[in-house]
């Protein structure tokens, strides 16, 4: 049976177009491009996880560093804490050190005019003004009379005033307080390179 075209010497309609063959073995070429283009981004997707993986690696071994060296510190901190005491206590011992240095002079002038009748409470002075102001006190008026002649007849001593005096009926003896002027090279004799301070 012969084939009837219907369409024959006929235009198709606008909008329809006939289909062309695809060649034979463009498909198998793109295929190949698709499984390329594949496995190029699962080898990309495959670095950028290892990449992380590392990124996420290293953080966490910085964050247990950090740690562990807090942890350090913490461990020690009593003992820094201890070290600084104990600095402190050594500066502090190193100016009271200064001072008695400073001052053994005058307290030797003191020792050698004073009555083993009288004793010292108090030792107020400065280096600048070249006085200072001792309390303390004594068996008797007198004895606090002798105190201050002794005082008066030592050549470093350049002025005695008696500031007050109160006797103490219950204890049975007389608290005394005295200014002293004295020559300034008193303090300076013993070691001119040591820095005054005012005890």
């Amino acid at each position: 049976m012969p084939d009837i075209n219907l369409l024959k010497g006929h235009k198709l309609p606008q909008g329809f177009q006939t289909v062309r063959r695809i060649p034979q073995g463009t498909g198998k070429v793109t295929l190949i491009v698709l499984l390329i283009l594949v496995v190029l981004e699962l080898g990309l997707y495959g670095m950028l996880r290892v990449k992380k993986n590392n990124v996420v690696s290293d953080t966490t071994q910085k964050e247990q560093e950090i740690s562990q060296f807090k942890s350090s510190i913490e461990s020690q901190a009593d003992e820094i804490n201890e070290a600084v005491a104990g600095q402190f206590t050594a500066q502090t011992f190193a100016e009271l050190f200064e001072k008695h240095i400073y001052w053994t002079k005058v307290l030797e002038e003191m020792g050698k005019v004073t009555l083993k009748t009288v004793s010292f409470q108090n030792l107020q002075g400065g280096s600048e003004e070249a006085e200072f102001i001792v309390s303390g006190t004594a068996a008797s008026f007198s004895e606090v009379g002798k105190f201050l002649l002794g005082f008066e007849t030592s050549k470093n001593f350049e002025s005695v005033e008696l500031l007050s005096t109160e006797p103490d009926q219950v204890a049975g003896f007389v608290q005394f307080e005295v200014k002293v002027q004295m020559d300034k090279n008193l303090l300076l004799d013993y070691d001119e390179d040591i820095k005054p301070i005012t005890p």
